[in-house]
């Protein structure tokens, strides 16, 4: 807080300037009565006499920050430990003050407190959260996580005894897009990609294939970003429930390298789930459904030409 002093008989308009800076260390019962809860206040008087400087006009006003750290909240991850959503909520912890936390979720503009010692956990969810706590981390389990638990969620962190020291993260946490392998493999002249994934959503699924050669990115087919001109013409797409299959005709030595399959959800750009292989040509392996194919057919020739030779058989036997 800064106290402007003018001298007897100044107004508003004139020409003033910095004479003199006077620090001034209030008591600690000023502190307590004044402003609550902050730290350390210094009072700055600022006493100004006329000048003939034109070019220095007004007067100076200095307000006083409160400054607190040492519970900042780092980083929210969220995953799934089998049917449980797990969240990882990692913070600083260079403080003496005690920590207070808060676990929420929000959906639709509802805010629903799952854990903590700031606001008071709903009783859904009691029965279902599992909490622990290290020096700079805590970890929140909710178990038995459905569609109905999708939202965004919080952690939320501040001093004991400081309502005005608050930290917190989001993240927004969806199922149903995960993607749970990338296979690679040769079909005649073209390479396979087998996109398998989750889809336990209502929400539709965005997507994208890429190739990265050298740092450099080339999008090859999807919903996310633009397939470069170059490739197509190469590439034939097909998507059923839990799979999405990418073909790239004539593939050679020159389209080695990592490919990427990419989900997310349709209008949540934070929910991406992605898998990577890296392709080489010398090292690929014949599709196993058209080596199927291949045997099945084979199997039939042969069986087709045992038949004819068993009537064959017979007829001389007539």
């Amino acid at each position: 807080m800064a106290v402007l002093g003018l001298p007897e008989g100044g107004k508003c308009g004139h020409s003033w300037s910095l004479s003199w800076l006077i620090p001034i260390l209030f008591s600690p019962q000023i502190q307590d009565r004044a402003l609550g809860t902050m730290n350390a206040v210094i009072g700055i008087i600022l006493l100004t006499a006329p000048k003939p400087y034109p070019n220095l006009e007004g007067a100076l006003r200095g307000p006083v920050l409160q400054v607190s750290q040492g519970q900042k909240v780092t980083s929210l991850t969220a995953c799934l430990v089998n049917q449980s959503l797990r969240l990882d909520c990692r913070h600083e912890n260079t403080t003496t003050t005690p920590i207070q936390y808060e676990f929420s979720l929000t959906r639709e503009t509802k805010k629903h407190v799952l854990f903590g010692t700031m606001g008071v956990p709903e009783h859904t969810y009691r029965s279902r959260t599992n909490f622990t706590s290290k020096y700079n981390i805590k970890v929140l389990y909710l178990s038995a996580f459905t569609n109905k638990d999708e939202g965004l969620y919080t952690c939320e962190l501040r001093l004991s005894g400081q309502p005005s020291t608050v930290s917190s993260q989001n993240i927004s946490v969806f199922r149903g897009q995960k993607v749970t392998s990338l296979t690679a493999c040769l079909v005649n002249q073209s390479l396979r990609l087998d996109c398998r994934h989750e889809n336990t959503t209502t929400t539709p699924i965005q997507y994208e294939f890429s190739l990265t050669r050298e740092t450099k990115k080339h999008v090859l087919f999807g919903t996310m970003g633009v397939p470069e001109h170059t490739y197509r013409s190469r590439t034939n797409f097909t998507s059923k429930y839990n799979i999405k299959v990418l073909y790239l005709s004539a593939f050679t030595n020159k389209d080695e390298g990592l490919y990427t399959c990419e989900l997310r959800l349709s209008g949540q750009p934070s929910t991406v789930s992605s898998q990577n292989i890296s392709v080489f040509r010398d090292k690929l392996v014949t599709c196993e459904g058209i080596s199927l194919l291949a045997q099945s057919t084979s199997w039939l020739l042969l069986l087709l030409l045992s038949l004819s030779l068993l009537q064959a058989t017979d007829f001389i036997a007539l």
